[in-house]
């Protein structure tokens, strides 16, 4: 089976596969934009599972028929911060939590992600949200913000940790990214990937 992670971000396409091979789907094979030869994005609005669908669908349309994509996969993120609410804008949060001080240390930071599921013909088989908590331990090494990475892994630790999440190993990390998406996870690979007869 062969499924489509909609971004051209490294750091995400690792987290999303990780979590789907960890979650039944291990014997897959993922790709990215990069790899389906998709050097664009669709444009972004409205909410997190707006914008998830949005990127889905636009992978699944530039692809057509050229390519065998069994599931299409919209990821988008949000953060949930000192107020409470989901804010869409994560480019513009992560600016500020790198460049104004806009966290300070200690300070928890939620990861509201947004998946959405395509099949092969475009149709909606999945939506849903996780959120992934964290602790900022500050931006000693003035990380900025970089195209198709993920920066707040350098500045952001699990809520019992110490170190940033890029100085764990990968298993580590993935780890702590399963505490909180597995059972979600597995349910969608239950119910429309591999359901029980």
């Amino acid at each position: 089976m062969n499924i489509l992670i909609a971004t051209q971000n490294q750091d995400k396409f690792w987290i999303v596969k990780g979590l789907m091979s960890n979650c039944g789907l291990s014997d897959c094979s993922f790709k990215n934009l990069n790899d389906v030869n998709i050097k664009s994005q669709s444009e972004e609005y409205g909410d997190l599972m707006s914008r998830a669908l949005m990127k889905a669908q636009y992978a699944c349309d530039a692809v057509g028929k050229g390519e065998r994509i069994d599931i299409y996969v919209g990821v988008d993120d949000g953060m949930k911060y000192k107020n409470g609410k989901t804010d869409a804008n994560s480019k513009e949060i992560v600016e500020k939590i790198l460049c104004q001080n806009f966290l300070s240390v200690g300070e928890m930071l939620i990861n509201v992600r947004a998946f959405a599921f395509l099949d092969r013909d475009g149709k909606i088989m999945d939506k849903f949200e996780i959120e992934l908590p964290f602790k900022f331990v500050g931006n000693k090494n003035n990380v900025r913000p970089q195209t198709a990475r993920y920066p707040l892994r350098r500045v952001l630790s699990t809520l019992e940790g110490e170190k940033p999440l890029a100085e764990m190993s990968e298993e580590e990390s993935m780890d702590y990214y399963l505490l909180f998406a597995r059972k979600r996870i597995e349910d969608f690979v239950s119910n429309h990937i591999y359901p029980a007869e």
